[in-house]
C-alpha cells in the first residue's frame, strides 16, 4: 500500500500543536484521508484551523505537557 492511499476513515488521530505549521498540515491531510482529527495547542488559533479542516474536527485548548491539558484533548476525541 502507498502512503498516498493510506485510508483514515473510521480513526481519529490527535494532533498536538495544531494551530499552525507542521500540526495544521497534518491536519488538513489526516481530515483529506478520512480520519476524524483533534487538534490542541496552547494557542487559541487551534479553534480556527478546526473550522478550516472541517468535518468531524474537535479542538481544545490546552498544554499537553500537563496531565490535565492531555486529559482534555484525549477527551475531545
Amino acid at each position: 500500500m502507498s502512503v498516498a492511499s493510506f485510508a483514515l476513515v473510521g480513526r481519529t488521530v490527535l494532533i498536538t500543536g495544531g494551530a499552525g505549521g507542521i500540526g495544521a498540515a497534518t491536519a488538513r491531510l489526516m481530515a483529506e484521508r478520512g480520519a476524524k482529527v483533534v487538534l490542541a495547542d496552547r494557542d487559541d488559533r487551534v479553534e480556527a484551523v478546526a473550522e478550516e479542516v472541517g468535518g468531524a474536527t474537535g479542538w481544545v485548548v490546552a498544554d499537553v505537557a500537563d496531565p490535565e491539558g492531555a486529559a482534555a484533548a484525549v477527551a475531545n476525541g
